[in-house]
């Protein structure tokens, strides 16, 4: 809790690499990074020294890595030939047909990992809507990574008419919220911390249900923090 009292709020709100629990092991992550080294491969490792986060937390900190480097991590070996491997595996539909699992299709979207030429036509000719996600997506991100208050805007305004209900959804939230939305895309700070500290609180607080009393949950949010 010190760190909260004394420390330097730009510091503990800046979102940056070396923020949070994961940003300790930053070397840890570029040498994985530069051995080509998968995501997978990089987060067993950073846990091995030490990091345990969960892992959402860990694989967005490596995106963030891959956005500064302007490159990607390895593939995992697991996802080079998933498609390819589907036919040789017993059981599988893929023994009597080609077809892209749902997991690549999403690692494809919201990770651009590549499909094979066929599947990629075959998607876009079939499932038009996932051309539109992709650059809904894509339009999103660079929101961010420009700091572009006018795309927020005509982000907002061109999803809202969007055929795709869950877009339509995304774009009223956004409305809804548009305040905060805009100090997020102008500022460098983040509530994270907080957010992550009132977690950890509320946990403790339901494990100590019904053990004791106030006095003894006071202690034990003292002594976690």
């Amino acid at each position: 809790m010190s760190k909260y009292a004394e420390g330097d709020p730009k510091t503990l709100s800046e979102i940056g690499f070396q923020s949070g629990q994961v940003g300790k092991y930053l070397a840890d992550c570029l040498f994985c990074f530069n051995h080509e080294l998968s995501k997978k491969e990089t987060i067993d490792y950073i846990t091995q020294k030490g990091c345990h986060v969960p892992k959402r937390t860990a694989y967005e900190y490596l995106s963030k890595i891959e956005t500064a480097a302007e490159r990607k991590f390895a593939l995992h070996g697991h996802y080079k030939n998933r498609t390819t491997e589907l036919p040789h595996r017993k059981g599988s539909k893929g023994c009597q047909a080609d077809y892209v699992t749902r997991e690549m299709i999403f690692r494809f979207l919201w990770f651009s990992e590549p499909l094979e030429e066929s599947h990629h036509a075959y998607l876009f000719q079939h499932y038009p809507m996932l051309y539109e996600i992709k650059l809904c997506i894509q339009s999103f991100r660079q929101i961010y990574e420009c700091g572009n208050m006018p795309f927020l805007y005509l982000f907002i305004e061109k999803h809202l008419d969007s055929g795709i209900v869950s877009l339509q959804a995304f774009a009223k939230g956004l409305l809804k919220d548009i305040e905060a939305v805009e100090n997020s895309v102008a500022s460098p700070f983040s509530n994270g911390f907080v957010e992550g500290v009132n977690n950890k609180l509320k946990m403790i607080k339901r494990i100590m249900y019904g053990r004791g009393s106030l006095q003894l949950l006071r202690a034990k949010l003292m002594l976690k923090i």
